[in-house]
């Protein structure tokens, strides 16, 4: 098994590289580490985030179109387990994005729901926090 996975390496490195590990896996059964499999998913997963947030700072979403968008994105990552391996503090920050996601109304009545204004400054101030936004 070792000498198939080493002489398929060694004829096939391009191609192994760009191809999926599950692709990998079912065709060659080799012994791939999932978790550098997944590094470029988890990425795009935490790039997706940012370009939502970028969005919503600039004006680009309304707070409802924000909020929808981000607890879709946050409950697929979740499911998926797409950001377990990635940065804590990111992964926290997202987190409490999502908390404020549940705590937004435009009439805010009870004193755990936030507002437009609370809502926006958290989100950036998280987003300060995760990339320098």
């Amino acid at each position: 098994m070792k000498s198939a996975y080493n002489k398929l390496l060694n004829k096939d490195k391009i191609q192994l590289a760009f191809a999926p590990w599950s692709l990998i896996l079912a065709n060659y059964i080799l012994p791939v580490n999932r978790a550098l499999a997944v590094q470029g998913y988890l990425s795009t997963m935490e790039d997706d985030f940012k370009s939502l947030v970028i969005s919503f700072l600039k004006e680009q979403l309304t707070e409802t179109e924000f909020m929808t968008s981000f607890i879709k994105l946050w409950n697929e990552s979740r499911d998926s387990g797409a950001l377990s391996g990635s940065d804590p503090v990111v992964t926290r920050i997202l987190d409490r994005i999502f908390t404020s996601c549940d705590a937004f109304e435009l009439n805010p009545e009870p004193p755990f729901e936030i507002g437009a204004i609370e809502f926006k400054a958290e989100v950036k101030d998280m987003a300060y926090l995760a990339w320098g936004l």
